[in-house]
């Protein structure tokens, strides 16, 4: 892409989108129409809630976390999410059906998904950079740069399908997944302006192997025990939380970086130093998400009985 512009990635989705619609379209039964409502309101503040909340974090990395901009951006968002929370509760037809989150371990798993694309999306997001702007690499060295952490990513999964599942619990593959992953990124925050690439192999084959472990085993877990009449708002829920978990921690990781580079000068010495702050940060992120899931994914009780909804 460095030969032609940064806007033709987005143009890779497009024949992959057109093969996939394709063949639903040859392929899929065809299933009878349900009337039904689009719950308008539940989405507009959903939509506002988020972009709120990730507007005051960005804002704070550049003007500090007592910047009225800051703090009125954040509470516009807390109450746009509190008034969704209470529009789902009476809404004929959710958009999000609260029943969902009923289930301990259920609920814990989309948490534990935000919390591990967080750290994953911020983390990228810093060290694109680095590679770039300290080590000097052009765009498509820094793509190749990544394949270890790919290729790591892809073995795990493909092992913890195959292997892995049914012979370990959920809960002790989540908690090793978070712990290999964050153990990458405490290796991580040993680097400086002079840290050459092959001192990041490591550390990037360990953040891969956790993520792609971690994945199947929170799409396992947020989907065990769903009614088939929610599976279509489950399985939404877990493309929600990654893109929530992206967003919002890539905002939460710039403003860490922000404040820990703020007053400093602009320099590849200061970038590596925001950058080891920032990797520390997310390391903790996952290490609490370790704890989180060892407390929570042996939980099999509900909250509260979840009935699938009506047909309206």
């Amino acid at each position: 892409m460095q030969w032609l512009d940064w806007r033709w990635v987005f143009f890779v989705n497009v024949p992959i989108g057109a093969v996939v619609i394709i063949a639903g379209l040859l392929s899929l039964p065809r299933t009878a129409a349900q009337p039904g409502a689009f719950d308008l309101q539940g989405a507009l503040y959903s939509t506002a809630g988020i972009g709120a909340i990730v507007y005051g974090l960005v804002n704070a990395a550049e003007h500090g976390w007592s910047s009225s901009v800051t703090i009125v951006a954040l509470i516009i968002g807390f109450a746009f999410l509190i008034g969704f929370v209470y529009t789902e509760s009476r809404a004929p037809q959710p958009i999000t059906p609260l029943r969902l989150f009923a289930s301990v371990s259920r609920s814990s798993a989309h948490l534990g998904r935000l919390v591990m694309v967080a750290g994953f999306m911020g983390i990228m997001f810093f060290l694109t950079q680095y590679l770039q702007e300290v080590l000097h690499y052009g765009p498509l060295e820094t793509g190749v740069a990544y394949l270890p952490m790919t290729v790591a990513t892809f073995a795990a999964s493909q092992v913890t399908a195959r292997v892995l599942v049914g012979r370990f619990s959920t809960r002790a593959l989540l908690i090793t997944a978070f712990s290999v992953a964050a153990a990458g990124l405490f290796w991580l925050t040993t680097l400086d302006a002079q840290t050459p690439y092959l001192a990041l192999l490591g550390p990037f084959v360990l953040i891969g192997a956790g993520g792609g472990m971690a994945f199947l085993s929170l799409t396992t877990a947020a989907l065990r025990g769903v009614h088939p009449d929610d599976a279509g708002a489950a399985s939404g829920l877990v493309n929600t939380a990654q893109q929530l978990g992206g967003t919002v921690g890539l905002a939460i990781m710039v403003a860490v970086f922000g404040a820990a580079t703020r007053g400093l000068s602009p320099s590849t010495t200061t970038f590596a130093h925001g950058m080891t702050v920032t990797v520390l940060a997310a390391a903790i992120l996952l290490t609490v998400g370790a704890v989180l899931m060892a407390i929570t994914q042996g939980e099999r009780r509900t909250l509260t009985p979840a009935p699938a909804a009506p047909v309206q």
